[in-house]
């Protein structure tokens, strides 16, 4: 997916290598998310509100501040932000929090694209049990293409792109 400068300059290949991988983001990176706004992700408009917050949320989830992703996404009554919300307490080890936020998001159309991405099987809570049981970097490509699915789909929803 084609996204603009704002978006790609967070995303790029490192942050996507580092995903989850380190406690907390850079001082530099938050110093750009914390003048990130939904107008700045989407200079030319957005459609859906949620779904542009969504994309907000996943950012800072990406860079690892899990404080500033959560008090976006528990804003957010929608099954993709239920699904963030589930991310980030998985992210902050309260595992049967994060499995709790997976069964209110329903995402089940998501679960084939992210296995489909990731070249493996996916189910959400049994995502949760392997990152308890072996750690992150056991299940990296896993939840790196969990975080993609979901990014591309709240912001192909925020622009009204198909």
């Amino acid at each position: 997916m084609q996204y603009n400068d704002v978006i790609q300059q967070l995303i790029g290949p490192e942050p996507l290598e580092k995903y989850a991988t380190t406690d907390v983001g850079t001082r530099e990176v938050l110093v750009d998310l914390q003048n990130l706004t939904c107008a700045d992700l989407f200079p030319d408009g957005y459609e859906d509100a949620d779904m542009a917050s969504c994309c907000l949320s996943g950012l800072w989830l990406l860079h690892n501040f899990l404080r500033e992703g959560h008090e976006i996404c528990q804003d957010i009554d929608t099954p993709a932000g239920s699904f963030w919300h589930a991310i980030m307490h998985r992210a902050e080890g309260d595992y049967s929090n994060s499995k709790y936020w997976y069964r209110l998001a329903k995402t089940d159309p998501f679960h084939a694209d992210i296995s489909t991405a990731a070249g493996q099987p996916y189910e959400p809570e049994a995502l949760v049990d392997a990152v308890r049981q072996q750690g992150i970097l056991a299940v990296h490509d896993l939840v790196t293409a969990e975080w993609q699915v979901l990014f591309n789909h709240c912001y192909t929803e925020a622009t009204g792109t198909l």
